[in-house]
């Protein structure tokens, strides 16, 4: 058997056998190479299609909001909470009223704004991230701010909003 010391010693020499060092060909070859890693980490420069695409992002976002909140903000009010609504504004509350006769027909008209509303938010993100792939920091960061910005502003917040 061979030593790992051995393995690693011809290795090293089939590595350096194939390469040939110094040369104007190789150095050239490297530095492409740095330069091509050097572009993926850059952002991009964007078209008008990508600031519409971008644009259209915080929209979603507060659609995507508004579903999760009147979900949340219906189904939590208490009796007690809707005959105080009654006393302050009798016309809210004979909307609220009417909304909570077909509660199940609520829920799913809530729930299917809110899926198609995350669905094109991930559309567009998607759509952005490919369409840049070639830049990997935009494409992270595309991805990092869709996610995160979908979770906290359009799920979490308005939740917290519509229980307090």
């Amino acid at each position: 058997m061979t030593s790992a010391a051995e393995l690693s010693s011809a290795m090293v020499s089939v590595w350096a056998s194939n390469m040939a060092p110094n040369t104007p060909a190789s150095i050239a070859g490297w530095m492409d190479t740095v330069a091509t890693e050097m572009r993926r980490w850059s952002i991009p420069s964007l078209t008008g299609v990508d600031w519409a695409l971008l644009a259209a992002m915080p929209p979603l976002l507060l659609l995507l909001a508004f579903f999760s909140f009147v979900e949340t903000t219906y189904f939590a009010l208490t009796p007690a909470e809707r005959l105080s609504l009654r006393r302050l504004s009798p016309t809210a509350s004979t909307s609220v009223d009417r909304l909570l006769l077909s509660p199940r027909a609520l829920l799913v008209s809530t729930m299917l704004g809110a899926l198609v509303a995350s669905t094109a938010y991930f559309v567009v993100s998607s759509v952005l991230v490919t369409r840049h792939e070639q830049s990997l920091a935009f494409s992270v960061g595309i991805a990092l701010v869709s996610l995160f910005g979908m979770v906290l502003s359009a799920e979490v917040l308005p939740k917290l909003v519509g229980n307090a």
